[in-house]
C-alpha cells in the first residue's frame, strides 16, 4: 500500500468527519481542506430543526481537526495541543478538537475532545514539559442523536463559562465548604424538546453553576460536568434491630440500580438487574462528636447485616468489614461518647477534633470525664490554683479543684460550684460575693463552659448581706454584654446571661430609683434586633426626664442619635468620660472618619 501524502491524509480526514455528521440532521460541518488557519480549520453549525435554514440557526462551535495515519484499539487516545494554542481557544470561548485516524475501521475513526473554558483551564494548570499539553480524546458514538446532543449542551456551556475564563476554577470541596447557605444551578440543553427532564438530566453530565450576587455573574464549580443523580427524600425513621438512628434518607433509582444513601457517609446500592448489591461506610476521620450516631450505625449495621427503613428491612449480607477497621471505630466511639459526656456535664457547646489535640490535651479531657462526669478522685500536683484554665484544642475550661485528706483532689465545673464565692476588700471591708465576679471581660468571651444556670442562686446567696452586691452583680452583668461584643456576636449565651441578670434586678427592685436597669434592657434588645417604635418612645421619655448626663447620652446612643450622644458627652464630668467609654453602651458610638 503506497504512503499516503500530508494533504492526502488531511483531505481523507475532512471527508470522513464530513460524513460522518452528513447523517446529523440538526449538525452541519464547515471544515477547509488545505486550511492554513493555524488555530481554527472550521465550524460546526447547529439548528433548531432539521431543515437547517439560515433562519433556523442555533449557533456554532469552532472546531479544529487534526488527521493521521496510524491506528487504534482504544477508546481514547491522547494527542499533544501547544499551550499557546489552549490559552487562545480558552479566551474566545472553547473549541471542539478532532482527531481522525483515517486507516481505522470505518466506525472507529473519528475521536473528539470538547474543550470547554474550564476543561482548557484544568489542562493547563495540569504538570507538563515543555510547550505543549496532552489532551485526552475518546471516540465519537455512532449514535448520532447522543452526539447532537451532546453538542448543543457544549455550546451553551461555553457561551456560559466566557465571562469567567480568565477567572481559576472554583473547585466542588472549596465552594461547598463555605459557611452559610450554598446554591447551584444546572442547565439541561436539547436540541429538541425532552419528555421526562428528570432523566435526561440523569443521563448527560452537566456543569454546576453558581451566581455571584454581588456581580450578578454566574460561574462554573468544579473542573468539568457531572453526573447528576436525583432523589427523593424518604421521611420515614431509619433503625438498625429496633434502635432508631435517622429520621430519614434519600433515595435515588434509575434503570440500572437503587441507591440509599444517609448524609454523605453511608451508601447502600441495590443492582436493579440482578446486580450484585453493595454497601459503603464513608466516615471522614475528624473524630467530632457529630460522627457519634454514624459510628454507632455503622456499627449496628456490620452487626446484624441490615437496617430498616420505616417498616422495610433491608438485608445487607456479605458485609466483609475489616476487622482492623471495626476495632477503630469502637474504640474511637468509646472516646467520643465519654466526650459527649462531659461535654454536657459541662455545658459546652460546639464540637473537637480528636486526633488534632496533644497528648497532654487526651490526657486533661480523660481526667475531666472521670472528676467531673464519674465524680472520681484524681491524683494531681501538690500546689494546683484552686482556680484553673485548662486549654484543650480552640477550648477554654474553667474548673476548681478541690483537696482531699488523702492527697487527691476533687475537680469541679467552676460555673456550677455553688461552695465557690469571691472575696471583695473594699475599705478595709470584705464582703462574698458571687465566683461570676472573679471573671474578666476575657475570661467571659473564651470560657467555653460558660454556664449561668446558676447564677442568680450565685448572687442570691450574698446579696441581703451587702448592698455592694447587687452593684457588684451589675457591674458583671456589664462585663458579659462587653464580653459578648468581643465574641463579635457569636456567644449569645453571654447576652442570655446578661438579660437574665438585668430581669432578676427589676424583677427585685434592686435599682428602682435608677433607669440602668431599663436603658441595660434596652441595649440589649438593641444587640439582638431593631428596636420597637414603643421601646424608642420610651427611651425619648427617659432622656428628657431627670435623669443624669451619662444616662442621656446612652439614651442618644440607642436610638442612633450621635449628634446628641456628643451634646450630652461633654457634659460629662472629665473625670467620666473615660469610664463611660469603658461601659458597653459605647458600643454604638460611631467615630467619626
Amino acid at each position: 500500500m503506497a504512503k499516503m501524502t500530508t494533504k492526502k491524509i488531511d483531505d481523507k480526514g475532512q471527508r470522513i468527519l464530513c460524513d460522518y455528521f452528513a447523517e446529523c440532521e440538526r449538525v452541519d460541518t464547515y471544515i477547509a481542506t488545505n486550511d492554513k488557519e493555524p488555530l481554527w480549520d472550521g465550524h460546526l453549525y447547529l439548528f433548531n430543526s432539521p431543515e437547517q435554514k439560515a433562519d433556523q440557526l442555533y449557533g456554532r462551535i469552532p472546531a479544529q481537526l487534526k488527521s493521521t495515519s496510524k491506528t487504534s484499539q482504544k477508546s481514547a487516545v491522547a494527542f499533544p495541543v501547544k499551550k499557546t494554542a489552549l490559552e487562545a481557544y480558552k479566551r474566545d470561548g472553547g473549541i471542539i478538537y478532532f482527531y481522525v485516524l483515517v486507516n481505522n475501521p470505518t466506525d472507529k475513526q473519528v475521536y473528539y475532545c470538547l474543550l470547554t473554558p474550564v476543561v482548557i483551564k484544568k489542562y493547563l494548570r495540569a504538570p507538563s514539559k515543555g510547550d505543549k499539553v496532552s489532551i485526552t480524546l475518546k471516540q465519537l458514538s455512532i449514535d448520532k442523536r447522543q452526539v447532537t446532543e451532546e453538542l448543543f449542551q457544549f455550546h451553551f456551556d461555553c457561551k456560559h463559562q466566557t465571562t469567567s475564563a480568565d477567572k481559576p476554577i472554583v473547585e466542588i470541596k472549596e465552594y461547598f465548604s463555605k459557611a452559610g447557605k450554598r446554591e447551584f444551578t444546572v442547565f439541561a440543553k436539547s436540541s429538541e424538546p425532552v419528555e421526562d427532564l428528570f432523566k435526561h438530566m440523569q443521563n448527560h453530565p452537566l456543569y454546576m453553576y453558581a451566581t455571584d450576587k454581588d456581580k450578578n455573574v454566574s460561574f462554573p464549580i468544579g473542573d468539568g460536568p457531572v453526573t447528576l443523580k436525583i432523589g427523593r427524600n424518604i421521611d420515614q425513621e431509619v433503625s438498625v434491630n429496633g434502635v432508631p438512628y435517622f429520621k430519614g434518607c434519600t433515595m435515588f433509582e434509575d434503570e440500572n440500580e437503587t441507591i440509599v444513601t444517609i448524609g454523605s457517609f453511608f451508601t447502600f446500592k441495590t443492582g436493579n438487574n440482578n446486580k450484585p448489591a453493595s454497601i459503603n461506610f464513608k466516615l471522614e476521620g475528624k473524630s467530632e462528636l457529630r460522627e457519634i450516631p454514624y459510628l454507632s450505625f455503622c456499627l449496628a449495621v456490620i452487626k446484624y447485616a441490615s437496617f430498616s427503613i420505616g417498616k422495610l428491612n433491608v438485608p445487607c449480607v456479605g458485609i466483609n468489614a475489616d476487622s482492623t477497621m471495626v476495632e477503630r471505630m469502637k474504640a474511637e466511639l468509646k472516646i467520643l461518647s465519654q466526650v459527649r459526656s462531659l461535654f454536657q456535664a459541662m455545658h459546652i457547646d460546639g464540637d473537637i477534633q480528636l486526633d488534632k489535640l496533644k497528648p497532654n490535651e487526651i490526657s486533661n479531657l480523660e481526667s475531666l470525664y472521670r472528676g467531673i462526669v464519674l465524680k472520681e478522685p484524681l491524683s494531681l500536683k501538690e500546689g494546683m490554683e484552686k482556680k484553673n484554665r485548662i486549654q484543650i484544642g480552640d477550648l477554654a475550661l474553667y474548673v476548681m479543684f478541690e483537696p482531699n485528706d488523702d492527697g487527691t483532689f476533687n475537680v469541679r465545673d467552676f460555673f456550677t460550684d455553688n461552695d465557690v464565692c469571691c472575696l471583695l476588700t473594699e475599705d478595709d471591708k470584705t464582703i462574698k460575693t458571687s465566683r461570676f465576679t472573679l471573671l474578666s471581660v476575657e475570661q467571659f468571651a473564651e470560657a467555653s463552659n460558660f454556664d449561668y444556670s446558676e447564677m442568680i442562686r450565685s448572687y442570691e446567696a450574698f446579696v441581703d448581706s451587702d448592698e455592694k452586691v447587687a452593684k457588684q452583680a451589675n457591674l458583671d452583668m456589664l462585663r458579659m454584654i462587653l464580653a459578648y461584643d468581643k465574641t463579635n456576636g457569636e456567644k449569645t449565651k453571654l447576652l442570655d446571661a446578661a438579660e437574665t441578670l438585668n430581669n432578676w434586678f427589676i424583677e427585685s427592685k434592686r435599682f428602682d430609683d435608677l433607669p440602668i436597669n431599663e436603658i441595660n434592657q434596652f441595649q440589649i434588645n438593641k444587640r439582638r434586633r431593631s428596636l420597637t417604635q414603643d421601646e424608642k418612645n420610651r427611651i425619648c421619655e427617659l432622656s428628657e426626664s431627670d435623669v443624669t448626663e451619662d444616662c442621656k447620652v446612652a439614651c442618644m446612643l440607642l436610638l442612633d442619635n450621635q449628634a446628641g450622644a456628643e451634646y450630652h458627652f461633654k457634659k460629662i464630668p472629665e473625670e467620666q468620660k473615660e469610664f463611660f467609654k469603658s461601659m458597653p453602651i459605647y458600643h454604638f458610638w460611631k467615630e467619626k472618619h
